[in-house]
C-alpha cells in the first residue's frame, strides 16, 4: 500500500485535535479506516503533541518515520547530565528533562538528543545549524543554550534552559488575563522575536506551543530548529521549500507555504496570526480537515474576519475591545503582501503600545475623525470645555465679523503681544525653573512654576495652530511638568498617573511635527528628554518592555545629535545617562528589571566609557562628575552582585566624586541626594564583609540627614522614599549584627511610609514593591526575634503582595527571587509553630523558584539565596523527630552551593556563618539511607 501523504497526514491531524479528548481516537479509526498506515501516523502524531511539558517541541509536521519511543540510554546518562525522563518527541529525536550533576553544579535543563536512524548528515548538519543559532542568542525570553556535545555513538545534544510553563494562549485562559495583559504579555514576546532578527535569525515557526509562559508570567520563545540566517538584504537565504514539512501550517505565511523567499515579515505574519488567537480565542482561518493544499488557497485567496466579528456573538463587551485599532493591527500583521505588513516586529509591538496608551496607531488609516476620536478619548475634560467655548465662538461670530475691517490693523500690535507673552512664559518655564531646581525646598514652587507657564503655552498654541516651534515648546514643558509630578529619578509629588499623562502628551506633540521639521535639533532634544521621561515612569508602573522601548528611542535620538555635534557636551552626558537607564532596566541589582544581566553590564560599561570620556575634556565640570558617579554606582552594584570586588572600588570612586561635588556645591540638592545613594551603596560591601558597625554608622548617617532634607521639603516623595529604604537597611544590619529586636521598629517605621506612598500613588509599582520587601524583612525581623506568629502575619502579607506584583509585571524576574525567600520564611514560622504540612507546602514553593532564579552562575545574590533556602529547609526539619537523615541533605545541598562560591572567591564572608551552621548540622545529623527521598 502506498504510504499516506503528508498532505493527508496533517488534515487528520489538525482535524483531530478540534474533536473532544475523550472522543478523538474514535474519530480518527473512522475517518482512516481505509487506510491502517494513516490512522498510525496521526496517532504518533497525537502522542507527541500531548507529550508532558513540550518543551523545545520539533513541529509535529517534521514527524518522520518510526518514532517509536527510545529508552533511556543504558547507562541514563549522555556526558556529565543525568536523563530522568522524556518530555518531548519529534521528527529528530527526543527531549529529555535532565539534570547536571557532576559536581560542578546541580541545574535541570532540558536536553535534545537526535534518534538513531535519523543521524543522516543533512539531519545532523540542520541539528549542528541549530545549536549554533541558538549559540548567537541571549535574550531573558528566550530559552538559553546551556552546552551541546556528542554522544559516544556520534549523536549531536543540544542542552537548553529547562522552561516549566504552559503555552501561551492556555497560560492566558488559565489566568483569565484582560486584552491589556495579552497585549502587555505579547509585546514581551516581540522583545525576543526582535532579538532574533537583531541576530540575523527569522524563527519561521513562531506559534502558541513554541512561546512557553512560566509560572512567574514570563514568556519564553522556543524551538529554533526551522530557524535561519538572514543574509544582509533580511531575506532567509533559502526558500520554504526545505522546510515545508517542518513549518505549522496554520500559522504559516502565505509565501511560506507556496515555497517563496522568506523574511522577518515571515515572523511578523505568524506573530499576527498568534495575536489574533490571544484575542479572539481562536485561529483566522477554519483549517480542521483541510489538506495542505486547501489551507493554502485558504490563506492566500481569503481575508480573515477582523477579531471584533468573531467574538461578537458570545462577547459583545470584548468585540467593542477589539473593534477598531486592535482588528486593524492584527490584519495589517497577517497582510497577504509582505510589502503591507508591519516592515519589522518593533513596528508592530510599537502599535500595540501605542494603542494601550491610547495613542494613533500606524495601521489606522490617518483619517482626520479617527485622530479626532482619539484626541476625544484622552482629554474628555479639555474637549469639553473648549466645546462649549467654540459653541461662544460660534455665538460671536457675527458680531465679529463686522470688526474684520479694523484686524488689520490690530494684527501687528496682536503679533507683538503674542511673542512678548510666550517668551514671558518660556522665560519662567526654561529658566527661571531650571534655576531653582537644584534648591532644597523648591518642589512646590517648580511645581506651581512649571503649571503656571504651561497654561500660558496652551492658551498660546489655540492662537497658533501648526506652530512647530511652539509643538516643540509645549512638549518641552509638559516634559518638565511630568518631572515635577512623578518621576522618581528626580524630586517630585509622587503623582504617578499625571506624570503619565503628561510624558505621554509630549510625545504625542513631538511625533505630530512634520517631517519637515522634524530633524530640527531642539525638536531632536525635546523627543529625547520626552522619551526617558516617558520610559522613567513605564518602568515606575511596571511596563519594562516599554520603558526600554522608550529608553532605546532616547539613545538612538542622542546618537543623532552626538554625531551632529561631537563637540556638544551635554548630548555626549545625556547619552551615557540614557546608557546607564537602559542597563539598570536590562538588569540591575534591587531594581525593576528583564533579568538581562549581560546587557545591563554591557550599557552600564558604556555608561562609564561616554562619562570618563567627557571627564577627560571636562574636569572642572560638576555634571559631568555626577553623571560618572551615577554610571559608576550602577556598574560598582551590578559588579558585587556578581562577586566582582572591583565593584568596590567604583563606588568609592563615585563617593570621592559626588563629594567633591557636595563641597563645591553646598546648595545642590540633586548631588547630595546622589551621594547618599553613594553611602547607601558602599555601606553594602561594608556589610557583606561582616563589618557591621561601619555598615550601621553609615546607614545612621544617611538617616540624619534625609531627615533634615525632608523637614525642608516635605512634599518631596524621593527623599520620603529614600528615607524608608534606608530604615529598611538600618533594620537588615541590625538583624545581621545579631540585634533583631532591635530592628523591628525601624522595619514598622519604613513599612507605614512605604504604605502611605502607595495608598496615595496606587499605580506606582515602585511603591508596592516597597510594601512587599518591607513586608518580608518585617518577617524575618520578627522570626529571629522569636515572635513567630506575628512573623506568620507579616510573611503572609508580602506573599499576597509579591504574587499580585508578579502578574501586574511579568517581565520582571525579580519577584520569583523575593517568593522564594518569602516562601521559605513562611516555611521557617510555620515549622517553629508545628505546623509541618503547610511548612511543606511552602517550602515547596520556594525551592523551584530560587533554582530558577539561581540558573545563571554569574548571579551570586541568587546563588545566596539558593544556599539559604536550602538550610532554612534543613534547620526547619531538624524540629522534627526521625527527619536526622532528611535534615542533612538540605544542608549538604546548602554547603554544596555555598563551597562553590567559595571556590570561586564569590562567598562573602557575611554568609561563612550560615555555611559554619550547616556545615555543624550536617556533622551532627549524618546522613541515613533509611530516611527516604529529600
Amino acid at each position: 500500500m502506498t504510504p499516506p501523504s503528508w498532505e493527508e497526514v496533517s488534515a487528520l491531524f489538525h482535524a483531530a485535535l478540534d474533536e473532544p479528548e475523550a472522543t478523538r481516537a474514535d474519530f480518527v479509526r473512522a475517518r482512516s479506516a481505509h487506510d491502517p498506515s494513516l490512522a498510525a501516523r496521526v496517532f504518533e502524531l497525537l502522542a507527541a503533541h500531548d507529550a508532558p511539558d513540550d518543551f523545545l517541541e520539533t513541529p509535529a509536521a517534521a514527524l518522520h518515520g518510526d518514532i517509536a519511543a527510545e529508552p533511556l540510554p543504558s547507562s541514563g546518562r549522555i556526558g556529565p547530565y543525568r536523563l530522568l525522563r522524556e518530555i518531548g518527541r519529534g521528527g529528530m529525536g527526543a527531549v529529555y528533562l535532565a539534570a547536571r550533576d557532576d559536581g560542578a553544579y546541580q541545574q535541570l535543563v532540558a536536553l535534545k538528543l537526535v534518534k538513531r536512524g535519523m543521524d543522516t548528515d543533512r539531519i545532523l548538519a540542520r541539528f549542528r545549524q541549530e545549536r549554533q543559532l541558538l549559540a548567537a542568542l541571549d535574550h531573558p525570553n528566550i530559552a538559553r543554550l546551556l552546552d551541546g556535545g556528542t554522544t559516544d555513538d556520534g549523536r549531536p545534544y543540544v542542552v537548553m534552559e529547562y522552561v516549566d510553563g504552559s503555552a501561551m494562549r492556555e497560560y492566558c485562559e488559565t489566568h483569565t488575563l484582560s486584552v491589556e495583559q495579552r497585549l502587555t504579555l505579547f509585546r514581551t514576546l516581540c522583545l525576543a522575536v526582535q532579538h532574533a532578527h537583531q541576530n540575523l535569525i527569522v524563527h519561521r515557526d513562531i506559534k502558541a506551543a513554541n512561546v512557553l509562559v512560566t509560572t512567574a508570567g514570563v514568556p519564553k520563545l522556543l524551538d529554533f530548529g526551522i530557524a535561519r540566517l538572514l543574509d544582509a538584504s533580511g531575506d532567509a537565504g533559502e526558500t520554504a521549500t526545505d522546510t515545508l514539512h517542518a513549518m505549522t501550517p496554520e500559522y504559516a505565511s502565505p509565501e511560506q507555504l507556496i515555497g517563496a523567499p522568506l523574511s522577518t515579515g515571515t515572523d511578523v505574519y505568524s506573530l499576527g496570526v498568534l495575536l489574533y488567537e490571544l484575542l479572539a480565542g481562536q485561529r483566522p482561518f477554519a483549517t480542521a480537515g483541510s489538506s495542505l493544499a486547501e489551507i493554502t488557497r485558504l490563506v492566500r485567496e481569503t481575508d480573515p474576519p477582523p477579531p471584533s466579528t468573531v467574538v461578537a456573538s458570545r462577547d459583545a463587551g470584548l468585540a467593542r475591545r477589539l473593534r477598531g485599532d486592535l482588528d486593524t493591527i492584527v490584519l495589517m500583521a497577517m497582510h497577504k503582501d509582505a510589502e503591507r505588513r508591519y516592515r519589522s516586529v518593533e513596528q508592530l509591538s510599537e502599535d500595540v503600545r501605542r494603542h494601550l496608551e491610547r495613542l494613533p496607531v500606524s495601521a489606522q488609516r490617518d483619517r482626520v475623525s479617527y485622530r479626532i476620536s482619539k484626541f476625544v478619548r484622552r482629554n474628555t475634560v479639555v474637549v469639553a470645555s473648549a466645546s462649549l467655548a467654540m459653541l461662544a465662538l460660534v455665538g460671536g461670530l457675527a458680531g465679529a465679523l463686522w470688526q474684520a475691517r479694523i484686524a488689520g490693523e490690530e494684527r501687528a500690535r496682536s503679533d507683538r503681544r503674542f511673542a512678548e507673552v510666550r517668551t514671558l512664559a518660556t522665560s519662567f518655564l526654561f529658566d527661571v525653573n531650571d534655576a531653582i531646581e537644584e534648591l532644597p525646598g523648591a518642589t512646590p514652587a517648580r511645581a506651581l512654576l512649571v503649571q503656571r507657564a504651561l497654561t500660558s503655552l496652551d492658551a498660546l498654541a489655540t492662537d497658533a495652530p501648526g506652530d512647530p516651534s511652539l509643538q516643540r515648546d509645549l512638549a518641552q514643558a509638559y516634559v518638565r511638568v511630568g518631572a515635577v509630578q512623578g518621576n522618581s529619578a528626580n524630586s517630585n509629588l509622587g503623582d504617578t498617573p499625571g506624570a503619565l499623562r503628561s510624558y505621554r502628551r509630549a510625545v504625542a506633540l513631538l511625533e505630530a511635527i512634520p517631517v519637515a521639521n522634524a530633524g530640527d535639533a531642539g525638536v531632536q532634544r525635546a523627543r529625547w528628554q520626552a522619551y526617558e521621561g516617558l520610559a522613567n515612569m513605564l518602568n515606575i508602573v511596571g511596563d519594562l518592555p516599554a520603558a526600554l522601548l522608550n529608553f532605546e528611542r532616547a539613545r538612538d535620538v542622542l546618537r543623532t545629535l552626538v554625531a551632529a555635534d561631537p563637540d556638544d557636551p551635554e548630548h555626549a552626558r545625556m547619552l551615557g545617562m540614557v546608557y546607564r537607564e537602559i542597563g539598570e532596566t536590562r538588569g540591575a541589582d534591587g531594581q525593576a528589571s528583564i533579568g538581562d544581566v549581560r546587557g545591563a553590564f554591557e550599557n552600564l560599561r558604556l555608561a562609564v566609557i561616554t562619562h570618563e570620556a567627557l571627564l577627560r575634556r571636562l574636569p572642572q565640570d560638576n555634571k559631568v562628575r555626577v553623571s560618572l558617579a551615577t554610571s559608576l554606582m550602577g556598574l560598582g552594584s551590578l559588579s558585587i552582585s556578581v562577586g566582582d570586588t572591583l565593584g568596590t572600588s567604583q563606588l568609592e570612586r563615585a563617593v570621592t566624586l559626588l563629594e567633591q561635588v557636595v563641597r563645591e556645591q553646598p546648595q545642590n540638592a540633586a548631588a547630595r541626594l546622589e551621594l547618599l545613594s553613594a553611602y547607601s551603596r558602599i555601606r553594602q560591601p561594608w556589610a557583606d564583609a561582616a563589618r557591621f558597625a561601619d555598615a550601621l554608622a553609615i546607614d545612621r548617617k544617611i538617616i540624619g540627614v534625609l531627615d533634615v532634607m525632608t523637614a525642608s521639603d516635605p512634599e518631596n516623595t524621593l527623599l520620603r522614599r529614600n528615607r524608608s529604604v534606608m530604615l529598611n537597611w538600618l533594620g537588615r544590619d541590625l538583624r545581621a549584627a545579631g540585634q533583631a529586636k532591635a530592628a523591628i521598629p525601624h522595619h514598622r517605621e519604613a513599612l507605614r511610609m512605604a504604605q502611605q506612598r502607595a495608598a496615595a500613588d496606587a499605580r506606582s509599582l515602585e511603591n508596592r514593591q516597597d510594601v512587599t520587601v518591607t513586608f518580608q524583612f518585617l518577617g524575618e525581623a520578627l522570626a529571629d526575634a522569636g515572635a513567630s506568629r506575628a512573623a506568620l502575619e507579616m510573611f503572609e502579607r508580602a506573599r499576597a503582595e509579591a504574587e499580585s506584583l508578579r502578574k501586574d509585571e511579568p517581565s520582571n524576574p525579580r519577584h520569583d527571587a523575593d517568593l522564594a525567600l518569602i516562601n521559605a520564611g513562611r516555611g521557617r514560622v510555620l515549622a517553629a509553630l508545628g505546623v509541618h504540612v503547610a511548612a511543606d507546602s511552602a517550602f515547596a514553593v520556594a525551592v523551584p523558584l530560587a533554582e530558577a532564579t539561581a540558573t545563571d552562575t554569574l548571579n551570586q545574590k541568587a546563588q545566596s539565596n539558593l544556599a539559604i533556602v536550602y538550610a532554612t529547609i534543613g534547620d526547619a526539619l531538624r524540629l522534627r523527630g526521625g527527619a536526622c537523615g532528611t535534615a542533612a541533605r538540605w544542608h549538604a545541598r546548602s554547603v554544596h552551593v555555598f563551597e562553590r562560591m567559595e571556590r570561586r572567591g564569590a562567598l562573602l564572608p557575611r554568609y561563612k556563618s550560615r555555611l559554619a551552621t550547616s556545615e555543624t548540622a550536617l556533622a551532627s545529623c549524618p546522613r541515613r539511607n533509611d530516611d527516604g527521598p529529600a
